[in-house]
């Protein structure tokens, strides 16, 4: 069903929503460091640690940790755990990579859809501004807006980072969807006073039942039948 609301913006996340990490990062594991390397797990570990770091960077009341530094700290922790050896050249080779992951298949379709019918859109992470600028350029139809973690000084669910678009462009925080990839991110954008479309691509419950999101979608696809 088509939602009420012509937006005036639409934020999508990236990591999750937008791109396939998972799915881009597992043949540069395996050719990085061995096909007998068990890559699934050791990139769900990565990025376990990974966000476990940004959360702690939000908790722990000094300066925010760069999210390059989240990711590299995360990749020594995940071939620790695993038992993986690598060199300093193979790291930092992997680090890098998640500036040339994929996005979904059908996110380019979703994004020349939105550009027809004259919405705006841009990306709002828990990325560096560089990790994230280099990951629009991937992008079919490029977001007129790259909102950072680096730039609000907080990691997602922090609500300084849902602020950035209404702050920085002046926005009505109601006229705002954001594309949430993650649970926590969909949690994080209600908290906010945002509508949220959750592409739930693996069906999970809300975190919170009292703060579901607007829309659960199974993809990006989804979008289409809100706007």
């Amino acid at each position: 069903m088509s939602s009420a609301i012509r937006y005036d913006l639409i934020t999508l996340d990236v990591y999750s929503a937008l791109f396939d990490f998972a799915g881009s990062l597992r043949p540069v594991v395996g050719e990085a460091l061995g096909k007998d390397v068990p890559a699934t797990d050791l990139i769900a570990t990565w990025r376990s640690v990974q966000l476990t770091l940004a959360g702690a960077s939000n908790s722990l009341g000094g300066p925010r940790l760069p999210f390059r530094e989240a990711t590299r700290k995360g990749l020594d922790h995940a071939l620790l755990k695993h038992g993986v050896d690598a060199s300093a050249q193979t790291r930092r080779a992997l680090v890098l990579a998640w500036d040339a992951i994929d996005p979904w298949p059908e996110a380019g379709a979703m994004l020349e859809m939105l550009r027809e019918r004259g919405y705006t859109t841009a990306l709002l992470s828990n990325g560096d501004q560089d990790m994230l600028e280099a990951l629009a350029k991937r992008l079919a139809v490029p977001p007129a807006h790259v909102f950072s973690s680096e730039e609000a000084g907080r990691y997602k669910p922090h609500p300084a980072m849902y602020a950035l678009p209404v702050e920085r462009l002046g926005l009505d925080r109601g006229r705002l969807l954001h594309v949430a990839g993650s649970p926590m991110d969909a949690l994080g954008a209600k908290h906010a006073g945002l509508a949220c479309a959750w592409s739930n691509r693996r069906g999970d419950p809300p975190l919170d039942p009292d703060l579901p999101p607007d829309f659960t979608l199974r993809d990006l696809s989804g979008i289409a039948a809100i706007v």
